[in-house]
Parts: C-alpha cells; structure tokens; sequence
C-alpha cells in the first residue's frame, strides 16, 4: 500500500498541512521542522505525486474555486454567493483567473480538474472534517485556502472568530437583563457549533452563570433529515421549540440564543404559533447566516458578518501563498452584534 502524506505528518507528529509545505517549497516552516519531514518521508518512502507537482510549477496565475454542490444550493443561501464576489473582487483586481468547479465529484475529481485547468492556488468552502475528497485536496501541491468550513488548521481557513462573537452575543443579553438564557444550538458534532458553545459557556462563566441540560436545545445530525440542509435546521428547531414550549410555557427563560439565523426563524414561527410574543415574552437572537434577519418582525438582531469579506480576504491570502509570501492576514474576519428589535430590555424588570 502507499505511503500517503497522512501517514508521514503522522510519523513525524505534524499536520498535514505542514508536511504539505515542508515538501512544497514554503519559507514558513524552520529549518530543524523541515528536515524532520524530509527525513521522516524519505524513511517511509514517500512519493509526492509527479503530476501534482508538474502542476504546481506552472504559472497561469489561475486559481480554482470549488464550492461542493453549487448547483444544488438554495436560492437563499445567499452567503456562498457574496463569497464569490468577494473572490471575484480580489481576483479581477490583482491579474487572477477564476477556475469555478461545479462538477459531480464523480465525473471529476478535484486533482482531474485542478490538473486540467493548471492552477495555482485552490479556494474551498464549506469543507467538513468528514469530506472524503480531503485527503485528496491535502496532496494537489499547491497552496490551498479554505471559507467558512469548520477544519483545518486555523491559518488554512478564513472565517468568523466564532467563540468570540457566541461570547459577544451572550453579553449583549446580559447588557440587557437576561439571565434565564435557552441556547438554540442546533446540530451536534460540528466545531462551528462547540466554538459558539465555548463563547457562551465564557461569556456565562463571567457572571457566575451556567448552562444545565434544560437550557440548551440541540440534536444529532441525523434528527434533521437524512440531508441536514437549512431548510432542515429550521424546520427541527420549531419541532424542539414547540416541545420545550409545551413543557415549559413562559416564564423559565427570557431570552432564546440561536447559533444560526436559519434555526431563529424556526424557534419564531413555534413562539408565535403558541401565541407567544417577540421580544416581549422571548427575546430571540440569531447568528449571522442570512441577510433577510433585518426583514423579519420584529428585525432579528444577530451576529452580522460579510461573507464578501470572506472571500475577499481568502482570495488575499491564497495569493499571498502562491507568491511565497509571509502571511500576513488574520484567519478571522470582521463581525458586529447588529442590535434590533427582538430584544427587549430587561434591566428594570
């Protein structure tokens, strides 16, 4: 069997993204770390991949963008499509050529297209630990960049400081007089969601505040659907609510924390089919993940964050790795807590 890249980052106790640079040519790893990995992929008998690396050494100043199932997004997730403007924004000013991979993974596979359209750098969203076209993605000896996905190593990926900001949301409610605080976490397993928990749990901690089991409503993957889509996160985060609000009524929390925006317009449509109201019975916070939230009634307040910026910022850095440069852009881009109308103040109460 093959020695792949995973098992010489295993042997010598790195990532596979530094055994991928180490091999590759980057000034970002130390002489004594670099040797280590020479080493340890001579010893193994480690062969980079020679097509990879004829690819590589082209320079077509053409970088591909592959976004896993484009053609099948919804029309709302408007937020893959602000991130391609903003790869287009840095790209058209800066003398890049776009390669934009909308295949079926089995008619092409990501090393089949990158080959075949000779790029330079790779840029990738939503990739999950999980994605069996990792492995692949790690042996393409080109840089690559990943957008909004939840792996990786913090200085592969671009995305939003998401403990910071769950931690940032929480103080907002507590600003505003709620201690009895229900976090709508939605699917487990995924380290976008454990983030947003941690920041909580912190923002908590602070005022000597905790999270028991009753305060937190969250499922397994599977309990969305087989295809855990938006559509799908909402509709299982009105079916939670609408059991928590039979068993609980009002009164046992004041305000409800969702970690999406998406799982906030779920948990509305139980408060207001119970006859409840917003803010004044539940305050109802969202997380950044749609720009309708403003349009809701009452206007959601939410996590607000650009993802042109994302984009704009993952197309920045990926160029500055295909010149070799130091990097110099933090993997985190800019949010807001944009305060509205479905929090009600609760100091004096």
């Amino acid at each position: 069997m093959a020695v792949t890249i995973r098992d010489v980052a295993r042997e010598a106790g790195v990532s596979v993204a530094t055994v991928s640079h180490a091999l590759t040519g980057y000034t970002d790893i130390s002489v004594k770390t670099r040797q280590k990995i020479q080493e340890t992929a001579r010893r193994l008998g480690y062969q980079p991949n020679v097509n990879g690396r004829n690819l590589a050494s082209k320079k077509s100043n053409r970088i591909a963008l592959i976004i896993p199932d484009l053609l099948k997004r919804e029309r709302k997730d408007n937020i893959t499509f602000r991130m391609i403007q903003g790869v287009y924004g840095y790209c058209s000013s800066h003398g890049l050529e776009v390669a934009v991979y909308a295949h079926d993974p089995e008619e092409m596979t990501y090393r089949q297209f990158c080959e075949s359209h000779a790029v330079e750098g790779i840029l990738i969203s939503d990739l999950i630990t999980e994605d069996q076209r990792l492995q692949e993605l790690m042996e393409i000896p080109v840089p690559f960049v990943a957008m909004h996905s939840e792996c990786l190593a913090p200085e592969q990926r671009i995305g939003m400081d998401n403990a910071a900001a769950a931690a940032d949301m929480t103080r907002y409610l507590l600003k505003n007089g709620h201690r009895k605080i229900l976090v709508a976490a939605g699917s487990e397993g995924s380290m976008e969601q454990a983030d947003r928990m941690i920041g909580v749990l912190s923002a908590m901690g602070q005022e000597n505040l905790s999270l028991q089991e009753e305060d937190i409503l969250d499922w397994g993957q599977g309990e969305a659907g087989e295809d855990a889509t938006i559509t799908g996160e909402e509709q299982q985060a009105y079916r939670k609510m609408k059991e928590y609000l039979s068993h609980y009524g009002t009164g046992h929390h004041t305000a409800v924390l969702c970690f999406s925006d998406y799982l906030a317009f779920g948990i509305k449509r139980a408060i207001r089919e119970a006859g409840y109201r917003i803010p004044e019975d539940f305050s109802l916070t969202g997380f950044g993940d749609s720009s309708i939230g403003e349009y809701m009634e009452p206007a959601l307040t939410t996590v607000e964050w650009d993802p042109l910026d994302c984009g704009y910022a993952a197309a920045k850095l990926l160029h500055e790795r295909m010149r070799q440069k130091k990097d110099t852009e933090k993997s985190f881009i800019p949010y807001r807590i944009a305060g509205r109308d479905s929090v009600m103040d609760r100091t004096n109460a």
